[in-house]
């Protein structure tokens, strides 16, 4: 998962303030008819909203990448591209998960 600079928490009704201030460009309606106890569910419903055990976590610092010069189909480049940026990262993605499955069947 991604965390995008853009993305903010706060209540239900920091955000209708937010909303009337014209701060968002949010759906004022369907926002007016949440209540606090519906957000909490489909938070609760959501598979990336979990209850984390911190004791357990660690800080794992990412290999640097290497620059190289590839060549792929111009219709894999485009299946990536048309899902927005960061296309070289979901393409690194898709290989790494590639490489694990790989190396799993080989032990």
């Amino acid at each position: 998962m991604t965390k995008r600079a853009d993305i903010a928490s706060m209540s239900v009704e920091e955000a209708k303030a937010k909303i009337r201030a014209g701060e968002s460009r949010c759906d004022v309606a369907a926002l007016d008819k949440l209540t606090e106890a519906d957000i909490q569910a489909q938070a609760a419903e959501d598979l990336e909203e979990r209850d984390w055990d911190w004791a357990r976590a660690s800080l794992e610092r990412p290999e640097p990448k290497i620059g190289i010069h590839i060549k792929l189909d111009a219709d894999v480049v485009a299946f990536f591209k048309r899902q927005g940026a960061g296309y070289q990262t979901r393409i690194n993605a898709a290989l790494k998960a590639y490489v694990k499955h790989a190396e799993k069947r080989r032990a």
